[in-house]
């Protein structure tokens, strides 16, 4: 009977060691791999690197930042109801074509506000720096579309 017991008691702790271990990997794969060196900078933090803004610029910078954030935010939420409304009309039994338009229009309106403030943010961010960072601020404008939307951004794989 007790060696019975032994070899059961044997057994589950080759297991529960077996698990801690496949736990252990994929808590490495989670934190250490995949948010690594591949992982895309953030934009905040490539813009104040970048520039290297000194403590007065970086307090601005993260006013700034969290207004843009607070508008992006806004018109994302809208745009995501006209194109929830938009892609319901699939439902209908025909086409709304004129509803589909109007839908289409308010969505590409949101688009360009969207870019008007990131205009606006950027030439704001601009206005705090000194013309070195400037000139640097101009350089980085092709990077920093690649931080904000890297080309990998939404896809599945």
């Amino acid at each position: 009977m007790n060696r019975i017991k032994n070899f059961f008691t044997n057994r589950i702790q080759v297991l529960v060691l077996i698990l801690v271990l496949i736990n252990t990997i994929v808590l490495i794969y989670i934190f250490v791999i995949k948010q690594g060196p591949n992982q895309a900078p953030r934009p905040g933090k490539f813009i104040i690197e970048s520039l290297e803004l000194d403590e007065t610029q970086i307090s601005s910078f993260e006013q700034m930042k969290r207004d843009h954030r607070s508008q992006m935010n806004k018109l994302d939420e809208e745009y995501k109801v006209l194109l929830t409304e938009y892609l319901n009309g699939l439902k209908d039994k025909d086409i709304d074509t004129l509803r589909n338009k109007t839908l289409e229009e308010k969505m590409a309106s949101i688009q360009i506000e969207k870019a008007r403030i990131t205009f606006s943010h950027f030439a704001n961010v601009k206005s705090i720096c000194r013309e070195d960072q400037q000139k640097k601020l101009n350089n980085i404008v092709p990077e920093l579309i690649n931080v904000m939307a890297p080309a990998n951004k939404g896809k599945r794989p």
